[in-house]
């Protein structure tokens, strides 16, 4: 089974809210230590709010900071969402720094009634319009989606993959969800509930979510890796990575 028709008209309150049994909080913010090769290399801060606007009601703020071999590159993105399934833009602003391909811009997306939408936006002195299919994701907005799909094997969630930073459309994705793993962090065994995603453009990624539908790691190209951590403990793999030697 695909989880797509049942899920397109649902909105988030839904999927966030009390349709969970036993989820954590949905909301605030949280903070994942960010790991190259084993190595941490900096931290990902992701907060979710409420907006007073009607055709966005949902804003997601996600600052990314790398640092490796004594560059540091940062990204601060603000995407403003539908309340819908697919927490379908509407609206991103983002500041990239210490990288070309952390992209520097203001889009808007408008959304016709067909479900297909088009992105204005303006990168330096270069106009770029991005034709946008229904069900398309940002891909941090996705790892809000995750974490509260459904512990069902054999079914799947079926979407199209928005690089936002880089306006980078990859079609075609979709997450399945594998059942339970034995996984080991921090010395602590936990038995997760393990997705992996598939599609155009990129090796598998994979997530493990706790019972209460808390994003705990995320995988990909088998070599970067997201673990949920505290502020204090974010903070500190940056400060270690910035007194790494070049």
């Amino acid at each position: 089974m695909v989880w797509r028709l049942a899920l397109a008209a649902a909105p988030l309150a839904f999927l966030l809210g009390t349709g969970l049994a036993g989820e954590a909080d949905p909301g605030g913010e949280r903070w994942y230590v960010w790991r190259l090769r084993n190595q941490p290399c900096g931290y990902f801060h992701v907060v979710r709010k409420a907006t007073q606007e009607r055709d966005a009601p949902v804003l997601l703020e996600h600052d990314f900071v790398v640092l490796y071999r004594g560059r540091r590159l940062s990204l601060h993105m603000r995407t403003w969402c539908r309340d819908d399934a697919c927490l379908t833009p509407v609206r991103i602003a983002s500041k990239g720094e210490g990288d070309d391909e952390l992209g520097t811009f203001e889009a808007a997306v408008a959304w016709d009634a067909a479900g297909g939408g088009l992105l204005k936006t303006q990168v330096g002195q270069r106009k770029v319009e991005l034709r946008l299919p229904e069900r398309t994701v940002t891909d941090f907005a996705l790892f809000e989606i995750v974490a509260r799909l459904p512990f069902k094997e054999g079914e799947a969630f079926e979407f199209n993959s928005l690089e936002a930073s880089e306006l980078n459309l990859k079609p075609n994705h979709r997450i399945a969800y594998l059942g339970q793993e034995e996984v080991t962090l921090g010395g602590e065994s936990r038995k997760l509930h393990k997705f992996e995603q598939t599609g155009q453009g990129i090796r598998p990624a994979r997530y493990w979510v706790s019972g209460r539908h808390e994003l705990v790691r995320i995988l990909m190209d088998d070599r970067k890796e997201f673990l949920l951590a505290s502020r204090e403990e974010a903070l500190e793999a940056a400060e270690q990575a910035a007194s790494q030697p070049r």
